[in-house]
């Protein structure tokens, strides 16, 4: 079992917030940690089967992180991180939760582990993958979330049928969009396409026809 930050990990400016460990404060009060005298572990699975864990020491007020931490492949060095909760009073009666980000004093509901200790998105300057992706990446992403919805193949172009439980008119405008944002990006990938041939054609040097002209 490892701790946080094993497996030579090096975090770069403008990391992604995906491939870091985080630590969610909604998902601590539904499970009870957020309690009085709550003790016990949080762990992770990593994409290579290696588990991190941390102990935790919960509480209404703050929670106690204690756990070992290494970069590079260093030695490992005991951290103990105590994170201030805060509560939020909603509109319609109760409270949310956060986390005070120990960094910046940020209410978040988020911490991510990108170093030694367990701060925000702002104070790691962390980016959604998605924010790193072409126009043509996002829209493919885009058309596949549309298909998810009306419960079709997610592949461009696959077929869409209407769920036998929704209605025509929920229906009818998501597959109208589906088409169109299709075909939009039909013709973007063409005319990159297009132009990357172009491209090699004119560093070649050459002279003569191809299949695209």
């Amino acid at each position: 079992m490892g701790g946080l930050g094993s497996g030579n990990h090096t975090r770069k400016r403008g990391d992604t917030l995906e491939a870091h460990r985080k630590v969610d404060a909604f998902r601590f009060r539904k499970d009870g940690l957020l309690t009085d005298g709550w003790v016990g572990k949080w762990q992770w699975k990593s994409a290579d089967g290696e588990t991190n864990a941390i102990d935790i020491a919960g509480g209404r007020s703050e929670i106690v992180l204690t756990y070992k931490f290494r970069q590079n492949g260093g030695d490992w060095q005991p951290v103990r991180q105590t994170i201030a909760i805060l509560y939020h009073a909603c509109h319609f009666g109760g409270h949310q939760v956060y986390f005070g980000c120990p960094g910046c004093a940020r209410r978040v509901r988020f911490l991510y582990g990108a170093g030694a200790l367990f701060q925000c998105r702002h104070c790691y300057d962390l980016v959604y993958a998605s924010s790193r992706e072409g126009a043509v990446d996002r829209e493919c992403r885009r058309i596949r979330k549309l298909r998810r919805k009306v419960q079709s193949d997610e592949n461009i172009e696959g077929a869409i049928i209407r769920p036998k439980h929704m209605r025509a008119s929920t229906f009818e405008p998501i597959f109208d969009e589906i088409i169109e944002r299709e075909d939009q990006l039909s013709l973007a990938m063409d005319a990159k396409l297009m132009k990357s041939f172009r491209t090699l054609r004119s560093a070649a040097g050459s002279t003569s026809k191809g299949f695209w002209t």
